[in-house]
């Protein structure tokens, strides 16, 4: 209910915009507020309709606005993505898919990233766990987890999982398994390749690129800095980690827009294991493909 002396009268009165920057309808309740999802009633302070997720959070109330926390809440609409770099225009596609994404089984988080860092936004490129807990922060999944449930993060963001060995035969760990090592209580699942979207916002999922520079999958470029190659018609893979290692991996036939299923784990994961005296190293240097990090595993657990 709008306050005595507190209402914006630029335009005569006539601005249409007010709490959390949605639009008023002046004429339904003496100013409804119409969020993307439900209409919102000023005089009760509650939603007209019920929660279109509510069979995913039986314990609040299908009513309730922002979780009836008015003053340090946000309504969320119903969202449960974390987009990270939904302002560049080069990114409607990415966002698109996020804003589709109503799943509650795992925190999804969009962005830009390399096997190194993440963009965070605003160009904010890194790999600390406090910009990560920062994005989690953003999400109901996450907060309300218990402590000992085991929370799934997917990763959609180019090569984010892409660990591998370089050159020297040093392992080099991707920063999605970095941050699962500073998270022991999360899987983390992200892609190996470039994740792809079409204009319309679907996921294509990890697609691998044609004649890379190195096996980093670093594009080769033309003199004027523009790539060199496209994408080739083979799929990557989502590899998954916890507690600091690289456990697995999901192939091209799983649906990054859920946490896996049954019928994933029986038909579309595949154990990988690491060699424990490999020596580990965080530089980006010219590198083996992942294919070759699982062949090489695979050697290590035969001997």
């Amino acid at each position: 209910m709008v306050m005595p002396g507190r209402k914006y009268p630029a335009a005569g009165g006539l601005y249409r915009y007010g709490f959390q920057n949605q639009e008023i309808d002046s004429e339904l309740w003496g100013g409804a507020v119409s969020f993307k999802y439900r209409v919102e009633d000023p005089r009760l302070v509650r939603f007209f309709s019920v929660d279109p997720l509510m069979a995913s959070f039986p314990w609040n109330s299908p009513y309730a606005f922002s979780e009836n926390r008015l003053i340090d809440g946000r309504e969320m609409e119903g969202l449960e993505v974390v987009l990270m770099n939904k302002d560049d225009e080069h990114d409607a596609a990415i966002y698109k898919a996020g804003i589709k994404n109503t799943d509650k089984s795992a925190v999804h988080i969009y962005a830009h990233s390399t096997p190194s860092n993440i963009n965070w936004g605003n160009n904010h490129w890194t790999s600390a766990n406090s910009d990560f807990k920062a994005a989690l922060e953003k999400s109901d999944v996450y907060k309300n987890a218990k402590e000992k449930d085991k929370v799934v993060v997917i990763i959609h963001g180019c090569r984010a999982g892409r660990s591998y060995y370089d050159e020297q035969g040093n392992y080099v760990p991707s920063v999605a398994e970095l941050l699962s090592k500073e998270n022991k209580n999360m899987t983390i699942i992200a892609p190996d390749e470039r994740d792809n979207f079409s204009n319309d916002g679907k996921e294509l999922g990890p697609i691998k690129i044609m004649n890379p520079a190195n096996n980093r999958a670093d594009y080769q470029t033309n003199p004027d800095g523009s790539a060199k190659e496209g994408n080739s018609d083979e799929k990557g893979n989502w590899n998954v980690f916890k507690g600091g290692k690289w456990v697995g991996q999901y192939d091209d036939d799983y649906d990054a827009s859920t946490a896996p299923g049954g019928w994933d784990n029986t038909f579309n994961y595949e154990k990988v294991k690491i060699p424990d005296t490999a020596t580990t190293t965080t530089t980006t240097t010219t590198t083996t493909t992942t294919t070759k990090v699982i062949e090489k595993a695979k050697e290590v657990k035969k001997n």
